[in-house]
């Protein structure tokens, strides 16, 4: 199962629980502009890590404030006011990727593996910190 991007987003995700565009931010952050991956490379990352058992994706529900009762029309309409601007608020659940257990040990496999370093120094995508 060797592919950078799965080793990058695996490697991510044994920090913390991300969602799709937090991944990609965060890959773009870390390794540049010049490595700057689509949404359209992550998700099927996603999909084939999840079919493979390496992470699992949870529905997460934000859940919806409801309007203060303020006795006041202007202050009834500044509490619907302050609803829309709520983050989540009418969205559906968004999907957060979690490492699982197998995830972990195929990380620290795939990084122990000397073949994944030569293929990666020989492959025309190279790493972003490698000298040229």
């Amino acid at each position: 199962m060797f592919r950078v991007l799965d080793i990058a987003i695996l490697g991510l995700l044994m920090d913390r629980d991300h969602h799709g565009y937090e991944i990609r931010t965060q890959l773009r952050d870390r390794l540049g502009v010049s490595a700057n991956v689509s949404f359209g490379s992550i998700y099927p990352a996603l999909a084939r890590l999840e079919r493979h058992g390496c992470v699992e994706a949870v529905m997460t529900h934000e859940p919806r404030i409801s309007s203060l009762s303020t006795g006041s029309l202007s202050g009834e309409r500044a509490s619907l006011r302050s609803l829309r601007t709520t983050q989540g608020l009418g969205r559906r659940g968004r999907k957060v990727y979690r490492i699982t257990d197998r995830g972990r040990a195929e990380f620290v496999a795939l990084l122990a593996d000397p073949q994944l370093w030569t293929t990666a120094r020989t492959s025309p995508c190279a790493w972003p910190w490698q000298s040229t």
